[in-house]
């Protein structure tokens, strides 16, 4: 993944009915970026239950289901099992996290601020 990107980390829902909703719903704020797109990486983080998906150029797809991650997911969810979107910095700081249900304006709206202000990625 390039080191110099933002991120959209969608952190799958138990319930896999839910998660294509939520991968179109990310998909669609990085769409929305325009020109500022190429800049936005998108990661699909799913637990041993979530269904494997063949997803798009722009996404990596990676396993995570450990107590210490949904612990850490805890930190900025009131339920992690419910999935969830976050921002991470290209340095690697996970800036903001949403609920998985989150109206997707609101993410693209922050990104696009982020995205205005960064000097980095």
């Amino acid at each position: 993944m390039d080191q110099d990107a933002w991120v959209i980390v969608a952190l799958a829902p138990h319930d896999n009915e839910k998660v294509q909703g939520l991968l179109t719903h990310v998909a669609r704020v990085q769409s929305a970026l325009g020109k500022e797109e190429r800049r936005v990486k998108m990661v699909y983080l799913k637990s041993p239950h979530s269904p494997n998906l063949v997803l798009g150029p722009n996404w990596f797809q990676a396993e995570v289901d450990t107590p210490e991650a949904r612990q850490y997911f805890s930190m900025y969810l009131d339920a992690p099992d419910e999935g969830g979107v976050f921002l991470v910095d290209p340095l690697g700081y996970m800036v903001l996290g949403y609920a998985a249900d989150e109206d997707p304006h609101f993410i693209y709206k922050d990104l696009k601020r982020l995205l205005r202000l960064s000097k980095v990625g």
